[in-house]
């Protein structure tokens, strides 16, 4: 039991008795009288025990009492004793300083006395000794002996200091400046070889000489030009280099820089203490601010006009940002004026990066144009398909060149480049389409529309192939934009001031962060885009190619089925015994040409999946006819038991060139002006037999197909129940009642 527990100010005893009796807290084989009888026994002997320990120390306070008494009493003695002492002490302070008082004046009197007699003694040493030390400093000064003349000038100084109230101090205060001045000019050699050779005793001889004449300020002065001057003629010698571009030439100038800076930092605290930082900082300052010719003129004789000037930029601008970040790691964070003196040749270039990426796209884009002499298919098809990677490249590398330049900060006016440039790639497709066009009109007038020639329409689908693969790369390519974005929007993204410093003098306000929110919200929408407005462009040559594509498929087709209607075995009745039942050459050539459309497909949609990294699954051809247009192709699937997903490219192809053909072959069948018997079933046979080729095919044959058939096989007797029955169209049951000759 825990007895603590009575010693709790706010202790309870009804809690606590409610508490110990409930079942957690008693054996499960014991009533609750049995344990309340236990914890009363116990209490009982608890009591027992307090009373007990109660009385022996009462016991023990009684027996201790009359000491503590009497010790009580010893201290009160003492304390009075002291107090007395104290008193007598006081007393006998307060005698020795009324006797002593007048005895302490006197001296006082006579310390100043001696203290200014110190002073005027003082006083007349160096008069006397600013006279001798003048007919010395001509003398020292004539000998050259920097020690002997320091010390006669150094000298000078400290009499002159007590000679401020002589008539004539502004005269010898010029004499002290100009020696001063031929003293410096005497030492300074010194100090610059020492600076040079980093003697360290040197140096600090010099620097004491020069701190003792308040010319503290102009050793840093002498530091600096004592390594200006070499690197000044390095970067003279370096930049009239014409064969050789600047970001080539610059790292070897930066190499020189950074030994300086390296060796700076570990020498500069013998002469400069605390201070040496700030010294080497100033020091790099100094030496990349005096290159002559100024490194923003540099630049601009490198750049010039020509269509690589961005390039260039970049270039020379990664090289001068690759030395920053040397630096910085050398000794974090990089000196703000350092980083300034490095960066600031190009802030002019990063205020008017959007005009330079636009140069540099209108001239890439210039690239790109189809050559006047490409008229044939092949040279079409290779223009195009060489043109999409290329396309691809030049955004990834507008991208680089926007974050390496602007630290993403112009991404608002990369956005405005890419979708005009994207427009001038799309207006460069699409100059093709009628080339291509008249390229397969040629085609299909060499082979005399021969159906079974496969080679213009595998030169469009390649074409389709091209449009797919940037498609599918404009879409992987915003999903890194988007990534890259989010990088700069963190809001700590400016703790790193190496890589934002650009960034902090490229945009004045707050701007760019808000552009760049709302470039990356676009972005990373699944169905938004950053290039919405060139997407559309190129959504239209897609569909454009889409639709030349499926004349180039369907057209041959046609021509087959052209011939249907002026076949003189529908109506001559002399050759019914003679009428075959089985299908006839027209639609045989018609099933074998769409039989054979997967097998030309399938080329590109191996080549397609192949290719693809994380959207492996969908080849080119699917991207590209997610945007294109095909006349006949439905909204959703209408295979049995078939998800959209399992729709492949061919079975849209198939699906849509068989319902146009069958729509073609209705047309056909309604300009038929006289149908035998015989010629019904001639005709119900071709009909099965398309049917059957669909059906291999996976595809349903079309209502109005079925309808035909059924109108044609039916007995002329039961025609009219037959049509109703069926619903069709007004238009078929009317052109075949008439060409059946049935009378209603």
């Amino acid at each position: 039991m825990d007895f603590a527990v009575f010693s709790d100010p706010a202790f309870d005893a009804k809690s606590w008795v409610n508490e110990a009796l409930r079942p957690p807290n008693r054996e499960p084989s014991a009533n609750a009288d049995t344990h309340a009888s236990g914890l009363v026994m116990k209490l009982q002997m608890f009591i027992q025990e307090v009373n007990n320990s109660l009385e022996a120390t009462s016991e023990q306070v009684v027996q201790d009492l009359p000491r503590v008494v009497r010790s009580v009493d010893l201290v009160n003695q003492e304390v009075t004793s002291l107090k007395d002492r104290i008193g007598a002490v006081k007393n006998e302070v307060e005698k020795v300083e009324r006797e002593t008082a007048e005895s302490m004046r006197m001296l006082m009197v006579f310390d100043t006395v001696k203290s200014r007699m110190e002073a005027t003694s003082s006083a007349l040493q160096e008069a006397d000794n600013w006279e001798t030390l003048s007919a010395d400093v001509d003398k020292a000064f004539a000998s050259n002996d920097l020690a002997a003349m320091s010390s006669t000038l150094l000298g000078m100084q400290r009499s002159l200091m007590v000679l401020q109230d002589v008539p004539d101090y502004d005269q010898r205060q010029e004499r002290v400046k100009r020696l001063q001045d031929q003293l410096e000019v005497a030492m300074s050699p010194k100090l610059m070889k020492a600076f040079a050779d980093h003697d360290d005793g040197a140096a600090h001889e010099c620097a004491v000489t020069f701190r003792d004449m308040d010319r503290e300020n102009r050793v840093g002065h002498y530091y600096i030009q004592c390594h200006v001057a070499p690197l000044q003629a390095s970067w003279q010698k370096l930049s009239a280099d014409d064969t050789s571009p600047l970001s080539t030439v610059l790292p070897k100038f930066y190499g020189e820089v950074e030994e300086l800076w390296s060796a700076e930092r570990a020498w500069a605290p013998v002469v400069f203490a605390a201070d040496s930082e700030a010294k080497v900082a100033q020091l790099i300052c100094d030496v990349l601010a005096a290159r002559t010719p100024s490194m923003h003129a540099v630049l601009k004789d490198d750049l010039g006009d020509g269509p690589d000037q961005l390039g260039r930029l970049v270039a020379t601008f990664a090289a001068t940002k690759s030395f920053a970040a040397k630096l910085s790691a050398q000794h974090p964070p990089l000196d703000t004026h350092v980083a300034h003196a490095l960066l600031s040749p190009f802030f002019p270039y990063q205020m008017t990066y959007r005009k330079l990426q636009q140069l540099h796209l209108e001239h890439t884009s210039g690239t790109f144009a189809i050559p006047d002499t490409a008229d044939d298919l092949t040279t079409l098809v290779a223009h195009v398909k060489e043109t999409v990677p290329a396309v691809l490249a030049q955004l990834d590398e507008a991208v680089d060149t926007c974050f390496v330049l602007t630290a993403g900060t112009a991404c608002g006016d990369l956005v405005h480049c890419l979708n005009e440039f994207l427009s001038s790639v799309a207006a460069m497709l699409n100059t093709c389409v009628p080339r291509v066009a008249r390229a397969v009109s040629d085609r299909r007038t060499a082979v005399q529309g021969d159906a079974d020639d496969w080679a213009a329409a595998e030169s469009v689908f390649g074409l389709i192939e091209s449009t797919g693969r940037l498609f599918l790369g404009l879409k992987r390519f915003e999903r890194k934009l988007a990534a890259r974005i989010a990088v700069i929007i963190q809001p700590d993204y400016h703790q790193d001031e190496l890589a934002n410093f650009s960034m902090l003098y490229h945009v004045g306000d707050k701007s760019w962060r808000e552009a760049a929110l709302e470039t990356h919200a676009v972005a990373a929408r699944p169905r938004a885009s950053v290039l919405d407005a060139a997407l559309e462009e190129l959504r239209d040559v897609n569909r454009a190619f889409h639709e030349l594509a499926f004349d180039t498929v369907l057209v041959p087709l046609r021509l087959k089925l052209s011939t249907l209607s002026h076949i003189e075995d529908w109506r001559d009745l002399a050759s019914i015994d003679d009428f075959s039942l089985s299908p006839l050459p027209y639609v045989t050539a018609v099933g074998e040409h769409l039989l054979t459309i997967p097998q030309q497909l399938e080329p590109f949609i191996t080549a397609s999946v192949s290719d693809g990294t994380d959207d492996a699954a969908t080849d080119y051809l699917m991207v590209a006819l997610e945007t294109g247009h095909l006349p006949a192709c439905l909204a959703l699937p209408t295979k049995a038991d078939a998800s959209e997903d399992d729709i492949s490219t061919a079975d849209h192809w198939l699906e849509a060139v068989a319902k146009a053909l069958v729509s073609q072959y209705v047309v056909e069948i309604k300009k038929i002006v006289t149908l035998t018997p015989k010629g019904c079933a001639q005709l119900c046979s071709d009909i099965e037999y398309l049917c059957n080729v669909l059906s291999a095919l996976d595809i349903p044959a079309p209502m109005d197909l079925q309808h035909v058939n059924q109108l044609l096989a039916v007995d002329a007797s039961q025609f009219g129940k037959c049509a109703s029955e069926i619903q069709a169209s007004k238009e078929i049951i009317s052109r075949l009642r008439s060409a059946r000759n049935i009378t209603l």
